[in-house]
């Protein structure tokens, strides 16, 4: 099935809840109780009362994230039988990333007879579920179990997550392949990342994409006029624009053109080189660059990675998903050992940074001395204080780095001015000119790591381009690396 974003994808619910009923009245080592309470009619009334209370809450799940399945019932008698065809039946309409939910006494019977055969992720609430986790997890399967709801609705958040990567489709532009002469931390191995995650790529040449652009005006003015409509929409919104309107359009025209790309081919992540295609005025002569398509696609919640790098992607993706907010991106590297400070820049931050229900101001400034290339800016000074985490994956796709930090220091709409660049390194948040503007990937953010050392000596295995969200998700990263089965790495 066609996702056209990622945050479509929602993880399906089985709940699957057991009553243990007897045949005959009877007391013994297995069994106590009143003669009211050794009846068949106790054990189904009390049965049923389980049920309900079960299923009132697993149908709050329903919404964005989660569909709950219709649930179905499966007694279990004093015989301890379970035909296959009743375990057989779990199976219909999920797939095999879906989780089922067993409760119930002595769900962890048929849970168990279903996770022999299947590969479903499954989970037991409010039952027994010791007994059965450690049996599933001794052999390898992939099994939780729940006091609280709160904590079976995280574990599914993470399944969700996990499944909602397995629908990445990426629609990768390449120029002299995919790894690239000035990023070497891309991730390399495509097959291993189809493989492992269930990561699809389409390839097309730089070639092929920028002759479509040279010739939308003749052969797609009607993609020339919603582009037109697009430009009149960001610059009415902008807190303030340094383009001109032509300007403006032939970058908007790209990302146009990248979004039907994307539904002819039915992705939902982009990535591209941009060293590579500049080299020799390519893109100077277009007079557009790629930040403000990769802005707007994270808003339309499409992952989109600067400079072909595929780890950062991954990392935008995993982030976006699992905090539901649009991803900045950029270079991280330390900028002070003594004072602990790192930096992030680029040129594409988002209007839903802080979560797809909520908009941020934005600016738009050319990414050029000439005034050519639009770029979208972000105050992020007034984030002073606030948590951030940065992931990226590493080159061979296996690793996660997670960092968690707190901003010092950020660029108003415009990017920093060098004195105001070494005041943060210093510590200083200084105040900065909001006119200037500073041409490249100069958009800065500052933020304190708690070990300089750890950092760089971590970085070193991963590479530098890191995506970035507001607030603090490490521990349901680290959470999320044992469900993806990857390997994780914080700092």
């Amino acid at each position: 099935m066609y996702m056209k974003s990622t945050l479509d994808v929602k993880l399906r619910i089985k709940p699957v809840q057991t009553s243990f009923l007897h045949h005959t009245s009877y007391e013994g080592v297995c069994r106590t109780g009143a003669p009211e309470q050794l009846t068949l009619e106790y054990d189904k009334a009390l049965g049923m009362e389980e049920f309900m209370q079960v299923q009132s809450e697993l149908k709050t799940l329903n919404g964005d994230e989660f569909e709950v399945m219709e649930p179905t019932h499966i007694p279990v008698y004093d015989d301890f039988m379970a035909s296959r065809e009743t375990i057989d039946k779990l199976c219909d309409e999920v797939s095999p990333q879906d989780l089922l939910v067993f409760s119930g006494l002595l769900s962890q019977h048929p849970m168990t007879k279903y996770a022999m055969r299947y590969s479903n992720p499954v989970a037991m609430y409010n039952g027994w579920h010791v007994d059965g986790t450690s049996f599933l997890r001794s052999i390898g399967r992939e099994c939780e179990g729940f006091y609280r709801f709160e904590d079976l609705k995280k574990w599914a958040q993470l399944l969700r997550t996990k499944k909602a990567i397995s629908y990445i489709k990426v629609l990768l532009v390449e120029k002299g392949g995919h790894l690239k002469v000035g990023l070497k931390s891309s991730i390399y191995d495509l097959v291993g990342l189809e493989k492992n995650l269930g990561v699809e790529f389409v390839t097309l040449t730089s070639d092929e994409v920028l002759a479509m652009y040279d010739t939308m005006p003749q052969d797609h003015p009607d993609w020339v006029e919603e582009a037109k409509k697009k430009a009149a929409e960001l610059a009415k919104g902008a807190v303030y624009n340094n383009l001109s309107k032509d300007y403006l359009l032939r970058s908007t025209m790209f990302y146009v053109l990248i979004k039907k790309l994307l539904e002819k081919y039915e992705c939902n992540a982009f990535s591209m080189p941009c060293r590579e295609v500049c080299a020799g005025g390519t893109l100077m002569d277009r007079k557009f660059v790629f930040c403000l398509t990769h802005s707007l696609l994270k808003d339309e919640g499409i992952v989109s990675a600067c400079e072909g790098d595929l780890a950062a992607m991954m990392g935008i993706a995993v982030l976006m998903n699992i905090s539901r907010k649009a991803p900045h991106m950029g270079n991280n590297l330390l900028d002070s050992f003594e004072s602990r400070v790192a930096t992030v820049h680029h040129n594409v931050p988002c209007v839903h940074m802080d979560g797809y229900d909520k908009s941020l101001p934005y600016a738009l400034a050319s990414f050029t001395v000439a005034g050519w290339g639009a770029s979208m800016r972000y105050d992020f000074s007034v984030n002073v204080g606030d948590k951030i985490t940065l992931l990226r994956f590493d080159p061979s796709g296996t690793k996660m780095m997670a960092v968690r930090g707190t901003i010092v220091s950020g660029d108003k709409y415009s990017s920093m001015t060098e004195s105001a660049m070494h005041a943060a390194v210093a510590g200083d948040l200084a105040e900065d000119n909001e006119t200037y503007t500073k041409p490249g990937c100069a958009m800065m953010v500052k933020y304190q790591i708690d070990d300089a050392k750890k950092f760089y000596e971590k970085e070193k295995d991963y590479g530098h381009h890191f995506a970035l969200v507001f607030g603090d998700y490490v521990d349901d990263l680290r959470e999320l690396a044992k469900v993806m089965h990857l390997g994780f790495a914080e700092a």
